[in-house]
């Protein structure tokens, strides 16, 4: 029996595990660059993103801060679509 049938359908999940990685490194970074940009006024921030999609979950206590994890996202991913679903509570 040949063994490249195998081979080759191990390499689609080894693959799926390079990118679930990378989008786990990506997502820190990003948080990292959130919290930076605004000094961690975003709380409870989740990130979930495909290849051309960043949305965003949190709490903030203004716009000016939900308005300021766009543009961290922005400045890291030019050309994403970002989906900014940050609440903004007082």
């Amino acid at each position: 029996m040949n063994s490249t049938p195998m081979l080759d359908l191990l390499a689609p999940e080894s693959s799926i595990r390079q990118q679930e990685f990378h989008d786990r490194r990506d997502d820190c970074e990003l948080t990292r660059r959130i919290d930076k940009l605004t000094y961690r006024q975003v709380r409870d921030l989740t990130i979930s993103q495909t290849a051309d999609r960043v949305v965003l979950h949190g709490r903030a206590k203004s716009y000016y801060v939900k308005q300021l994890a766009t543009h961290a996202v922005l400045d890291m991913m030019p050309g994403v679509s970002v989906e900014n679903s940050i609440c903004v509570v007082q």
